[in-house]
């Protein structure tokens, strides 16, 4: 019965082995590094050649290895280096051996959107790390399609008609104490950081709707806990999104995350449960204050639903709708004070309508079609998801290519909508596009709100949100950009979501507004 050789054996007859010294150790080197290299030519060659994506086209390295994706990722430009790439390869194009960008209009609906007959496309594991501490899946991370389906309806009655007009109340007060911090930074000769504020702005509304806790910066000027755990987290995150390609979740957790951010996400879900408990128990002595968990009580089938679940719900939202509803807005400030006609024509349609600001409220601003368009060209430019949403195949269809099971798919937004082919002057900023009955551009590319099951359950309140806020901002204050870049999203982080230059604008009332009842309720306040 013949064996296979020995090691010793294989080293004597390799004939390129007679020309390394005569090291039993250099030779066994010298042979892993041969095996090491054929493995690696083989593996090359069958991505590249016999895999089932081997026809869609990428960089080199991309349709080789992981690392073309994972060193774009951490780059802190992931979404202009995979348009970039979209660019030069077209359409489809492979980012890593087995995940598929598309920039396909047809593929929002192929991969998010639930048609009969269809496999629906489900979230992949890198969505764990948004839950993580919690033990609880909630709405945003919730991997399991009728499990999401139960905590969307779980949810629904939070993001009612009804109750998104009555959270409306909080906006108005949030607002006023930000129409405070703007009137005394922005007139300083530096001017007010917009971007940094109109941050805080958004998350500690969310904070008070969410939790019945307002962070308190609005009232002191200082720093939000919401915005520093997303700033100082926010590369660290796609540090571990890049590392998910070669090791599990569970396991980077515990060996590879930095200790920094291990604290600050058990402070975060600590603090998240603590806050989620508080509010509930004080459900009885705040009756008639209407925010989420007033109405999640009130409307929702929540027993047996656990605080961790609860708050993990909770926290997702504050997080999902406190910065990506904050960067549309600082976009599409910065364009607006950018282009004074733009302005113009805002002023024009809101300053008639209304005898001081308290009467801007979101039913009337519906109706102004200029306003909505601003907020859709900012929706467009400034994508709330920039970085994709991933998704993981079971063997289906998209944009006509069938996908083999197990393949990570995204339709990649960002370059849907700033592309030549969907856009004209993709990169400007032309509300007029959305307004026209005679533009001819691919509107349906731009999908800031995703499709489908999963598409964003707080549309309505966000876009009520930006409807109040931009309008208030524009009828009390006059703006202008001080030392302005001449791109202002130069340099500009994206990873899942945007991380913002500054943008400092100096401030002064309008004069038109001048004598509107805003200014003695803050002065009031000082």
């Amino acid at each position: 019965m013949s064996s296979l050789p020995s090691v010793p054996l294989l080293i004597h007859t390799i004939p390129v082995l007679d020309y390394i010294p005569d090291n039993r150790y250099v030779r066994y080197a010298t042979l892993v590094s041969i095996a090491s290299f054929c493995y690696c030519f083989v593996l090359f060659v069958y991505r590249l050649y016999f895999h089932p994506l081997a026809k869609f086209p990428g960089p080199f390295w991309a349709r080789t290895t992981q690392f073309w994706l994972v060193k774009t990722l951490i780059s802190g430009q992931n979404a202009q280096i995979v348009k970039a790439a979209h660019d030069k390869y077209g359409p489809i194009i492979r980012l890593t051996p087995n995940d598929l960008s598309f920039a396909t209009t047809s593929s929002w609906r192929d991969i998010y959107g639930k048609d009969t007959g269809r496999k629906q496309f489900t979230k992949t594991e890198w969505y764990q790390m948004v839950n993580s501490g919690f033990g609880e899946h909630g709405i945003g991370s919730e991997p399991d399609i009728d499990k999401h389906a139960k905590k969307r309806k779980l949810l629904a009655p939070i993001f009612s008609k009804q109750a998104v007009r009555d959270f409306e109340k909080l906006l108005v007060a949030t607002f006023d104490k930000f129409t405070r911090i703007v009137q005394l930074e922005g007139s300083k000769p530096e001017g007010i950081d917009m971007s940094e504020w109109i941050h805080k702005l958004m998350y500690d509304l969310m904070a008070d709707l969410a939790f019945g806790e307002p962070s308190g910066v609005m009232d002191t000027g200082g720093d939000s806990y919401w915005v520093n755990l997303v700033n100082n987290n926010i590369n660290v995150t796609a540090f571990v999104e890049a590392a998910n390609r070669f090791v599990k979740v569970d396991f980077m957790l515990k060996y590879m995350v930095p200790k920094s951010m291990l604290s600050a996400r058990d402070e975060h879900v600590a603090r998240s449960k603590a806050a989620t408990a508080k509010r509930i128990e004080k459900e009885a002595v705040l009756k008639g204050r209407s925010d989420m968990i007033s109405y999640f009580l009130k409307d929702s089938d929540y027993k047996g639903t656990s605080i961790d679940e609860i708050a993990c719900h909770f926290s997702q939202v504050i997080l999902g709708g406190g910065g990506t509803t904050a960067t549309v807005l600082t976009g599409t400030v910065n364009h607006l004070i950018r282009q004074p006609d733009l302005t113009r024509r805002l002023l024009q349609e809101i300053v008639p309508m209304f005898k001081t600001s308290d009467e801007i409220l979101a039913p009337a601003l519906s109706e102004c079609t200029f306003l909505t368009a601003c907020i859709k060209e900012g929706l467009r430019l400034m994508l709330p998801t920039p970085g994709g949403m991933p998704r993981m195949s079971h063997g289906e269809t998209v944009d006509g290519h069938y996908i083999p099971a197990g393949t990570i798919v995204y339709s990649h937004g960002y370059t849907l909508s700033r592309s030549e082919e969907n856009f004209k002057d993709a990169n400007g900023f032309h509300p007029d596009r959305w307004i026209d009955p005679d533009n001819t551009d691919n509107k349906a590319a731009s999908q800031p709100f995703a499709l489908g099951p999963r598409q964003c359950i707080g549309q309505a309140l966000a876009w009520d949100q930006m409807r109040v806020i931009l309008a208030k901002m524009f009828y009390l204050f006059e703006m202008e950009l001080v030392n302005p870049p001449e791109n202002w999203e130069d340099g500009a982080e994206t990873y899942f979501t945007w991380k913002t230059n500054d943008l400092p604008v100096a401030v002064k009332r309008r004069a038109s507004a001048k004598n509107d009842p805003i200014w003695t309720r803050v002065q009031n306040k000082n």
